[in-house]
């Protein structure tokens, strides 16, 4: 039986540029969705370190002060000053809800550098051939994506395009 090699048709030009533009797509994403992670980050540890302190030192005296005959008035109005302080910074945490969203970011940008990486080992095996079915799962996977990660703000997915733009024109 003779052997017959199929010889798989290489990337086109077309092809390259349309993986090249989702490429970019998707490391605009991936940047915005970790500055957001990183956004989000600062602002659990700015809210969540005071907290702690202040807890932590309510509790110390509120026993001291339940345990001590003599009752000191400042100490009233300071510790219920701090628990005021305390109920606003336990409201913006919860209201924020920093921690899933830097989950929700960090998930999204390894997704998203997953899809990177298929774009990456498609050209590396350059076949032309099976490009429409690549692409359109790729595209598949894209739109998922897009639909269950997070918002990503504007003033991020701005400056990232913008830097995205910057190095190619370097």
């Amino acid at each position: 039986f003779p052997v017959t090699i199929k010889m798989s048709q290489t990337l086109s030009e077309n092809q390259l540029t349309s993986l090249s533009v989702r490429r970019e797509s998707i490391k605009r994403r991936i940047l915005s969705h970790d500055e957001n992670y990183r956004w989000s980050s600062k602002w659990n540890r700015l809210l969540s370190l005071p907290q702690m302190i202040i807890s932590s030192f309510l509790g110390t005296t509120f026993i001291t002060t339940i345990t001590s005959d003599n009752r000191i008035t400042w100490v009233d109005y300071f510790c219920t000053v701090l628990s005021i302080v305390m109920v606003v910074l336990t409201a913006i945490l919860n209201y924020f809800k920093f921690p899933n969203e830097m989950t929700a970011h960090q998930q999204a940008t390894l997704n998203y550098a997953d899809l990177l990486r298929k774009i990456d080992i498609f050209e590396a095996i350059n076949d032309g051939s099976k490009f429409q079915s690549f692409y359109i799962s790729l595209l598949d996977d894209y739109t998922k994506l897009k639909a269950i990660s997070p918002y990503i703000r504007e003033s991020f997915f701005r400056k990232n395009a913008e830097e995205i733009v910057k190095k190619e024109t370097v």
